[in-house]
């Protein structure tokens, strides 16, 4: 199957991951979304970018967030950054790519995939959405609230609702956007915001087992789980 793989943001990688991640995952069509300040980073890098699209920065009112936030404005901040970074970074690469793939693959550039990627993807349906059951610091995320957005596989169909996350869930009108605006303005946790997200449109998550690491520079993933939780 004609498959493509969508990465987002500044580039936090090394040769040798690339490679793993080429090797593991398969060497298929790469496109990138990421700030005008990455672009030289990622050019100069060995990753083989088929297409780069400039991701537009942040503005103070580009959701309406000080209403929505009762004018807190760190707290809208906060959750600005939160929703850049994780969405709408791969939401522009998917908003400018060319659909004409048959399934399509968010990855990280920051993941370290040692083993095979051997999911049959004529078994994924036009309205599910794949993921690994743990994320890369071993957290199970399945009925927990949580969504592991560091590696997930779809197509066309559901990635056009991933897409439009970003701009359009925190205004949904009915009672799954009162709890997407709960999740995203009180609890302040996007995953869950973005199951309920998903919900809305009938999507179903589909777990797979598959083990990978994360190696951001040196700082690793059992690094990352200490600072997260101390």
């Amino acid at each position: 199957m004609k498959t493509a793989i969508l990465l987002g943001g500044p580039y936090r990688s090394q040769d040798w991951i690339m490679e793993k991640h080429y090797e593991n995952i398969g060497m298929y069509d790469t496109f990138l979304s990421c700030r005008e300040i990455d672009v030289e980073d990622w050019i100069k890098s060995k990753w083989n970018i088929k297409e780069i699209y400039i991701t537009p920065e942040i503005t103070k009112d580009e959701l309406s967030f000080d209403r929505l936030t009762s004018n807190n404005s760190e707290q809208a901040k906060c959750i600005l950054n939160n929703l850049y970074w994780q969405y709408k970074n791969i939401g522009n690469c998917w908003n400018n790519l060319p659909k004409e793939y048959d399934i399509y693959i968010k990855s990280r550039c920051d993941m370290v995939y040692d083993t095979k990627l051997e999911i049959g993807f004529d078994n994924i349906k036009d309205d599910e959405i794949w993921c690994p059951s743990k994320t890369f610091w071993g957290f199970q995320w399945v009925g927990n609230g949580f969504f592991n957005d560091q590696l997930y596989i779809a197509k066309e169909n559901v990635m056009n609702f991933v897409a439009s996350f970003y701009n359009e869930a925190h205004s949904l009108n009915n009672s799954i956007g009162i709890e997407i605006r709960k999740e995203l303005f009180n609890n302040q946790i996007v995953e869950t915001a973005f199951i309920l997200w998903l919900a809305n449109w009938d999507i179903k998550q589909k777990k797979f087992e598959y083990t990978y690491t994360k190696n951001h520079f040196g700082w690793t993933n059992m690094e990352y789980s200490r600072n997260k939780y101390k």
